[in-house]
């Protein structure tokens, strides 16, 4: 299954400056559970940002201009790493950046939303695309103390 995976605040904020606007540990480790053992496709600015491959994952980098790296996987569209990754047995999780999440949601490459709504609202440069969740289906809700993370079918 494609998942999109993402944490943004009420306003759909999800970055200032290439990096994450909020610092909440717990979120941190919820996203490390449920993509361990999977498969993350990010695009090169996330990759930058993160300033290396996750460990126990399958990265896979849209790029065209990123270099060879022994560590992640270069694939020059998001529909191939997507096929790539339909190759294992294993969940897909879109982790950014915005552009990236424009265009899965864009042309229905994801199956599921799985959202960290921070409780808090924070300043910042980047969004996440304006969706109504409202005509998502909720299939999941686990409350936090400074997040709600929630689980939509697409």
């Amino acid at each position: 299954m494609v998942n999109i995976i993402v944490a943004m605040d009420d306003n759909f904020l999800i970055g200032c400056h290439g990096n994450l606007p909020w610092n909440i540990p717990e979120d941190l480790k919820l996203f490390k559970s449920l993509t361990e053992n999977n498969i993350v496709v990010m695009g090169r600015k996330t990759f930058e940002s993160i300033g290396k491959a996750l460990p126990n994952r399958i990265n896979l980098v849209i790029s065209n201009t990123l270099k060879k790296k022994s560590d992640v996987i270069i694939f020059e569209s998001l529909e191939k790493a997507i096929a790539f990754g339909n190759n294992f047995n294993k969940e897909i999780f879109i982790i950014g950046g915005a552009d990236i999440y424009k265009e899965a949601i864009t042309k229905n490459l994801a199956q599921k939303i799985c959202i960290s709504h921070i409780k808090k609202k924070y300043s910042g440069d980047t969004f996440f695309p304006r969706i109504n969740l409202n005509k998502l289906k909720q299939i999941k809700e686990i409350k936090f103390s400074e997040f709600t993370y929630r689980e939509y079918l697409v």
